[in-house]
C-alpha cells in the first residue's frame, strides 16, 4: 500500500523574532502528516528556532522583505536543492497566520486531496474582482509543482512596495496562473470578501 507523501513549505513571521507555543504546536502537528520547510521572514535567535527543528527537515530566518511568498520561495529552493520533490505526491504552501489544528488535520488533508483537482485549498475568497485561494493553507500536486510554470512563477517572487501588491501579484498570482493553465482547483470552504472575520 502507497503511503502518502506530502511536503509542506511553512512560511513564518514574528516582528520579535518569537516562535510562540501555537506555531509549535501547529508545526508538530503537520509533522504527523509530511514533512516541513520552515522559513521565516523575520530573524531569530538559535534557541527559537531550536523549539521546532524537531519538527522539520529544515528551518531557516532571516529578514527578507518578500512576505509568505517570499518564504515559500525560499523553502521550495531549499527543497529542490536537498530533498527529491518527485517522491512527494503532494506539496503545500502553509503560513502562520491562523491558529491550530483544533481538530486532527489530516482528515482535512484528505478531504482536500480527494476533490479530485491538481491544486486544492483550505479557503476560497469569493467577492471582489478575483476569486482565489487564500494562501495560508495551498495544497497541489506533482503537475503543479514540478511544472515549468510553477517553477517560474515562485521564483518570479521579489520584494514589492506594498502589501496589496504581495496579494495582487502572489496570492492572486497563483490562482491566476491556474486559470491560465487551465488547471481546475476547489477549496472545502468559501468566503466572501473578509466574511470569515
Amino acid at each position: 500500500m502507497h503511503t502518502i507523501k506530502r511536503l509542506f513549505l511553512f512560511a513564518g513571521y514574528d516582528k520579535n523574532g518569537i516562535l510562540n507555543d501555537a506555531l509549535v504546536y501547529y508545526l508538530s502537528q503537520l509533522n504527523k502528516f509530511g514533512d516541513i520547510v520552515l522559513v521565516r521572514d523575520s530573524d531569530c535567535d538559535k534557541s527559537e528556532l531550536a523549539r521546532v527543528k524537531p519538527y522539520c527537515l529544515y528551518v531557516a530566518a532571516a529578514r527578507h522583505g518578500e512576505y509568505d511568498f517570499g518564504s515559500y520561495k525560499r523553502a521550495f529552493i531549499w527543497a529542490t536543492e536537498k530533498a527529491n520533490l518527485s517522491n512527494y505526491d503532494f506539496m503545500y504552501m502553509v503560513n502562520d497566520s491562523v491558529y491550530g489544528p483544533l481538530f486532527d488535520i489530516g482528515e482535512y488533508l484528505n478531504k482536500m486531496e480527494s476533490l479530485g483537482t491538481d491544486a486544492f485549498g483550505m479557503v476560497k475568497k469569493t467577492g471582489g474582482k478575483f476569486e482565489h485561494i487564500q494562501s495560508w493553507f495551498i495544497g497541489m500536486t506533482q503537475t503543479i509543482f514540478l511544472s515549468k510554470w510553477f517553477n517560474d512563477f515562485i521564483m518570479s517572487v521579489k520584494k514589492v512596495e506594498h502589501k496589496t501588491m504581495v496579494t495582487e501579484l502572489y496570492e492572486n498570482g497563483f490562482t491566476r496562473n491556474l486559470n491560465e493553465n487551465k488547471i481546475a482547483w476547489q477549496c472545502l470552504y468559501n468566503i466572501y470578501n473578509r466574511g470569515i472575520y
